[in-house]
């Protein structure tokens, strides 16, 4: 019986191992193929989570609240979810050690979200007012991601890679369908019909203008998954003879 104990626990710690760290290919600096594949398992692997590098699963994503106050309107969304992240893939990572940079090329085919809304202001000239349940799905969305790294040093000699600040553009591609319930707080159907038909007919510009906040929102929780995670890879199993 104590056998079948201590081979079950072995096998629960070597299972926990594998979950905490992906076998990954070491590559050379240079290699941004290689790289990038590395990137795309370090990326599955901080969306999915691990519970035992304290990683929680990011899809779907929750969001208590997403303040928006920009030039013309102000909005919040709240108890948002966000469901499409992990069909996402990293297409190009680049690093430069030197200069302490890291570039990440995501794509994602479709993101869903929905939730509750609270919006006054303008969009691209046009009145809009009201709260109350919206739903957003967006096809082929393309996302650059700049970052500032630092590399520190443990007391066991080796180094560790993370991301210290970072910046983002991002590219809606595919389109774009939104549904804002109640608008006008119901009480100018017509109206409401018109400018929800003008949002989705003009949906590039409008993602322009008010992405911003979410964005810096999501990617608040994935830089810090990709940091949890970065904290159990050191250097020398990312890159060649480092």
């Amino acid at each position: 019986m104590k056998g079948r104990i201590l081979v079950l626990f072995c096998a629960l710690i070597v299972g926990a191992q594998a979950i905490q760290a992906p076998k990954l290919t070491l590559c050379k600096e240079e290699d941004s193929a290689c790289l990038t594949k590395t990137a795309s398992i370090i990326y599955k692997t901080a969306i999915q989570g691990v519970p035992e590098l304290n990683l929680e699963n990011l899809d779907p994503m929750y969001i208590d609240k997403i303040p928006g106050d920009l030039t013309g309107i102000k909005y919040e969304l709240s108890n948002t979810t966000i469901k499409g992240s992990k069909s996402c893939d990293v297409v190009n990572m680049k690093l430069e050690l030197q200069k302490s940079k890291l570039w990440l090329d995501i794509i994602c085919p479709y993101l869903d979200m929905f939730g509750a809304y609270d919006v006054f202001g303008k969009i691209l000239s046009i009145p809009i007012t009201g709260n109350g349940d919206y739903r957003i799905e967006c096809k082929e969305y393309h996302i650059r991601i700049d970052t500032d790294t630092k590399i520190s040093q443990r007391k066991d000699g080796r180094k560790y890679i993370s991301f210290k600040s970072y910046q983002f553009n991002s590219d809606l591609k595919g389109g774009m369908v939104s549904n804002f319930t109640n608008l006008f707080n119901g009480k100018q159907k017509e109206l409401a019909d018109n400018v929800l038909k003008f949002v989705n007919k003009n949906w590039k510009p409008v993602v322009k203008e008010l992405q911003g906040p979410v964005f810096s929102t999501n990617l608040k929780k994935l830089i810090k998954n990709f940091n949890k995670y970065l904290k159990s890879v050191p250097l020398d199993q990312i890159l060649v003879d480092f």
